[in-house]
């Protein structure tokens, strides 16, 4: 069953703006602001710094030692939070 819409739910074409229908230097504006973001957008993602934790390299060592064992890699990451903790 289609839709019916009364007078009151048409939008008229008048109340639709464009951007070909804006002031030419709100329009020359709205394009600088989109090329801006555009061209920025990727330099804030690289000045983003890395998110990887750094470990100490006996802790790494450590873990690969453990061989996949539950307790021993507790025991690694006890003793290198100790070890960050004191620095």
């Amino acid at each position: 069953m289609p839709l019916k819409l009364n007078a009151s739910h048409a939008v008229e074409k008048s109340t639709m703006v464009q951007l070909t229908e804006l002031p030419p230097r709100l329009c020359t504006f709205a394009r600088f602001v989109l090329a801006a973001v555009v061209l920025l957008a990727p330099l804030q993602a690289a000045a983003e710094p890395s998110k990887e934790p750094s470990y100490t390299p006996q802790f790494k060592d450590c873990i690969d030692r453990s061989g996949g064992v539950t307790s021993d890699m507790l025991n690694c990451i006890a003793t290198e939070t100790e070890i960050q903790d004191a620095s």
